[in-house]
């Protein structure tokens, strides 16, 4: 039984985005997306602007692959796969669309598989050897997020041909499960003290199906990542070779280009230009035609948000010489403080913006502006934080239990965007904060900090012992609205993956109550959550009788089971009391109960 993703528009539609000058012989891509275990609400739109501008492709995208049939492909030239359904190893899309991808395959055009999509349907072979590479549960795992060398060790093939090692900061797999068939073309290393092998790892393959070309693309776990140059440019590479074997050189935007992009950009927006922009910053041959790019851009009437953004990127690679020209803006009241946070990351020896007498910021005035009682006010000076002087960003930071969780989460982020130093203790706090969403966010901050010590890690119970649910009935004392599989609380205990227990959205806490007919003695639980992070118990608490016997805080979930053990206790009733919990509820596809003998 499959879950399907709430929200979420089961419709095939198009997002025609045609780019000045794009000719009649570009690729026709269609975007496959709408489900993912990561951000693809953020993802996928950084995807469809990628390609349409660095690779020229006309790119459409479809939210449920159900529809695809062989005539609603035939337009296309290309499908790139930013869809997954794992760790379900159930196959929902239906022959009709599963034909057609296979058969889109053989006719001779391509396939593109980015990031998580390679984690999709382990049980069907064809599409496993469409995607070359597999996330393979027990196998497969990464370490924490960090930057690490690209290398080419197929130099003469032509989606990486020309191509220059690079470095990337992002999420690295390692032990992927790789078809006979398949080639690699670039590897990266997977570094021990980011807890990785120490050896290289595939990041980049290829394969041919019948007539046609596949790529799989191991990286992209997130914006940040999608948005290096590196990645940028395999993408737009790969789809131009899976489209006709033939890869022409990528390069990068111009600078009128890129900041041409930004002319309407604002809070709230797809953040592509913004990265388009960084990516230049990071590989242009001609910084100082940049840095005067970027001068005349501040000039123009551009939101302030695009001009905030150009300030950050203009402080990366602008020189002491630049200096009055930025502080030109130091007395403006809505660009100051992104004036002031350029300059000084400048660096001028011996003087600083913010300790002389140009600075025109006083901590109390930010300080009001944090503190205030108007969200969107509070929220506007959150995101600054990264970006203003001393003294007024060590005051603030001595505010951050004053501020409301969405507030301190968005300074926090802000922080970290600006590559400053974050404290950690703010973000423990905001894990047990009991909006899901401030919690959630907490934890990928502190993911790409390297950080998971807050996490309770699965524990070791070995197979093949009794499970004891199975002699216990199920009830949800709060009885509330069953969201889940027909049998209701049972479903949780009756020993089938296919059927779960799910109560309704939008409570603060879950309770789910295992009763036997007699005492039994118990030592362990294993959770089966829907997914990997996505609709599964993350913070909860084991009472046996009324009596807390454990205590669990950000559940580390190994693929999509957790498993604890306690002191052996006798019980009647065994109650899991869920206090957070990932997606939007705390799915739950088999509850097993143990007694495990030393």
């Amino acid at each position: 039984m499959a879950r399907q993703a709430r929200s979420v528009p089961l419709a095939l539609y198009m997002m025609m985005v045609l780019a000045v000058g794009v000719c009649a012989a570009s690729p026709r891509v269609l975007l496959v997306t709408g489900q993912n275990n990561h951000d693809w609400q953020t993802t996928a739109p950084l995807i469809q602007g990628a390609l349409e501008s660095s690779a020229g492709c006309v790119v459409d995208v479809a939210l449920d692959p159900a529809v695809l049939t062989a005539r609603a492909l035939q337009p296309y030239d290309v499908i790139v796969m930013h869809w997954t359904n794992y760790p379900a190893p159930e196959r929902v899309w239906g022959d009709t669309a599963e034909k057609a991808l296979l058969g889109f395959a053989e006719s001779g055009r391509g396939i593109v598989f980015v990031h998580a999509a390679a984690a999709c349907f382990p049980g069907w072979e064809p599409y496993a050897a469409l995607k070359s590479a597999a996330w393979a549960d027990g196998m497969t795992g990464h370490g924490a997020i960090h930057r690490f060398p690209v290398r080419f060790v197929q130099p003469v093939h032509p989606l990486v041909s020309g191509m220059e090692p690079f470095a990337t900061t992002d999420e690295l797999w390692h032990g992927v499960d790789i078809e006979p068939s398949a080639q690699v073309v670039a590897e990266a290393f997977s570094s021990p003290e980011s807890g990785g092998t120490g050896r290289w790892e595939p990041v980049a393959l290829v394969t041919e199906y019948g007539a046609g070309r596949a790529f799989t693309l191991l990286l992209g776990h997130d914006a940040a990542a999608m948005g290096a140059p590196g990645f940028q440019r395999l993408l737009a590479r790969g789809v131009q070779w899976a489209a006709s074997g033939v890869v022409a050189d990528i390069g990068l935007p111009t600078p009128d280009e890129a900041l041409a992009a930004l002319r309407s950009f604002d809070y709230g927006d797809n953040r592509y230009p913004v990265l388009r922009l960084s990516a230049l910053v990071q590989g242009s041959s001609d910084p100082r035609g940049l840095v005067e790019a970027m001068f005349r851009f501040l000039d123009t009437s551009a939101p302030r948000a695009a001009k905030v953004e150009v300030f950050e990127q203009l402080s990366l690679i602008a020189t002491s010489e630049d200096l009055p020209a930025i502080e030109r803006w130091l007395d403006d009241p809505d660009l100051g403080h992104a004036a002031t946070a350029a300059a000084e990351r400048i660096r001028l020896p011996g003087w600083r913006v913010s300790e002389g007498p140009a600075s025109r910021l006083r901590p109390r005035d930010y300080l009001a502006r944090l503190l205030s009682r108007d969200s969107a006010t509070a929220l506007a000076a959150a995101g600054q934080l990264g970006m203003v002087p001393q003294p007024a960003r060590s005051r603030a930071l001595l505010e951050l239990g004053r501020l409301p969780d969405a507030v301190r989460l968005r300074a926090l982020a802000s922080l970290i965007e600006h590559r400053l130093d974050a404290p950690l203790e703010p973000l423990h706090d905001l894990l047990r904060s009991p909006h899901p969403t401030a919690a959630r966010a907490a934890q990928d901050l502190l993911r790409r900090l390297g950080d998971e010590s807050y996490m309770t890690r699965s524990a070791d119970i070995p197979e093949g012992l009794t499970n004891l649910a199975l002699l216990a009935t199920a009830s949800s004392p709060d009885a509330l609205e069953k969201d889940g599989d027909a049998d209701g609380d049972a479903a949780a205990i009756d020993g089938d993956l296919d059927t779960y227990w799910d109560e309704a959205d939008g409570a603060e806490e879950y309770r789910l109550v295992l009763t036997f007919d007699e005492a039994q003695v118990v030592s362990g639980l294993r959770i089966t959550g829907w997914s990997h992070e996505n609709y599964a118990p993350r913070d909860f608490e084991v009472l046996c009788d009324g009596e807390v016997v454990a205590q669990i805080s950000m559940a580390q979930y190994q693929s999509n089971r957790f498993a604890l053990r306690f002191e052996p206790v006798q019980c009647i009733t065994l109650e899991l009391r869920i206090t957070a919990y990932y997606g939007q509820s705390p799915a739950i596809r088999e509850l097993e109960v143990f007694h495990v003998a030393e």
